[in-house]
């Protein structure tokens, strides 16, 4: 499923079920932090949705973004992508061609909690504990 199929799901759930459809998205268990109660709530709700919290959401960990679609996906623009890039606030790399590739998960500096929030709450990205990325 790709992130804009995933966000438009997200947008059709009921409001106190899509942060718990983002968290499983991004890969969290989320049997690990809900009561027993709301997480079996939960779970009927969503899997009404086709998402499935007692199984855990995998990542495809080996296709990286590049600067465009992680742009698109945050709704960001190219250019302020290529700026957080540079500033080391996303971790990423240029390949042999020049172009940026962006790993998923996104790693995103805690100096940026609002970028590091919207990734997690899209489901590809987390913070990491260093100041700035390198």
């Amino acid at each position: 499923m790709d992130f804009k199929a995933k966000e438009s799901l997200i947008a059709t759930l009921p409001s106190k079920s899509r942060l718990y459809a983002a968290l499983w998205f991004s890969g969290e268990d989320l049997s690990l932090f809900l009561s027993r109660n709301t997480f079996a709530r939960h779970a009927k709700i969503l899997s009404q949705y086709g998402i499935d919290l007692s199984k855990r959401f995998v990542l495809d960990f080996h296709a990286p973004f590049t600067v465009s679609q992680l742009a698109e996906s945050l709704g960001f623009s190219s250019r302020q992508v290529r700026y957080l890039l540079f500033r080391g606030h996303i971790f990423g790399e240029k390949d042999s061609s020049g172009i940026w590739r962006i790993p998923i998960p996104v790693r995103v500096s805690r100096s940026r909690p609002d970028l590091a929030l919207k990734a997690h709450l899209k489901g590809i990205g987390y913070a990491v504990k260093s100041r700035h990325i390198k």
